[in-house]
């Protein structure tokens, strides 16, 4: 008899899933069960925290063109990071710029900028309002080089955390410069345990890294509204809070 046809099967509390009678905790959200007698007549439930450190990392193209900006943009991490934040036993999150290190029309190359590494909440939300967005000298944008650089920017060290890379992309992008290939880049994300959530419209360079990195890609519209960037933000943070419960492997970090 499955769970499903069994008597002794209950709902779980916290997120619903169905689960045995008489375990300890749900097997998907960690939610610990109490009691001792049939759930079904009586359940004493205790909300308990997934016992990791959930680490955000925010990449955005601060190119003219992105269309998620500030304004917008903190609409969309306040919901995630109150969802994530209200399950896991500490949140950090870290902050990056990028643009196009090959701009051409004359403009000047923009980096991947580590803005805010390892903050509050409230602090990568006063230096994501402060971004500024402008520039972008041709359609194609060196997407997969900034996410080889905030990877290069995820250090080893003594604590386990579970990073999350959020990247906030315009919807073209060019091949890496050093010729290494979005399957390669994704699997090195996978390899390092970095869970990565493409906030972008579709497009073939980005959906291979995806489909390599076993991450996801939400698109979203040119110009989206706060509804829209909600509901989107609603969505990633439940992927992410189902990569920090699914085992995925993760590397060390030094931060605390």
């Amino acid at each position: 008899m499955s769970i499903i046809d069994s008597p002794e099967a209950i709902r779980c509390p916290s997120c619903n899933e169905l689960i045995a009678n008489k375990i300890l905790a749900c097997n998907k959200c960690g939610y610990q069960l109490i009691g001792g007698t049939p759930a079904r007549l009586r359940v004493i439930a205790q909300r308990t925290l997934i016992p990791v450190t959930a680490h955000l990392h925010y990449l955005v193209d601060t190119t003219g063109s992105t269309a998620v900006r500030s304004g917008n943009i903190t609409t969309f991490t306040q919901s995630s990071e109150k969802i994530v934040g209200s399950k896991a036993a500490k949140l950090l999150t870290s902050v990056y710029s990028c643009g196009d290190l090959e701009p051409g029309g004359g403009e000047a190359p923009k980096p991947t900028v580590a803005l805010a590494e390892g903050v509050s909440p409230a602090q990568s939300e006063a230096v994501l309002k402060s971004l500024i967005y402008e520039g972008g000298g041709d359609a194609e944008e060196t997407h997969l080089d900034s996410i080889e650089a905030v990877l290069n920017w995820i250090p080893p060290g003594e604590r386990v955390e579970r990073h999350s890379l959020i990247a906030f992309f315009t919807d073209a992008s060019k091949p890496m410069r050093s010729g290494m290939t979005p399957q390669e880049l994704g699997a090195r994300a996978r390899a390092q345990g970095v869970f990565p959530v493409l906030v972008c419209q579709p497009c073939p360079l980005l959906e291979s890294f995806r489909e390599a990195s076993g991450g996801l890609m939400y698109p979203i519209t040119r110009d989206p509204s706060d509804d829209e960037i909600t509901e989107v933000a609603s969505k990633v943070a439940a992927s992410v809070l189902a990569s920090l419960t699914a085992g995925r492997k993760t590397i060390p970090s030094a931060t605390n």
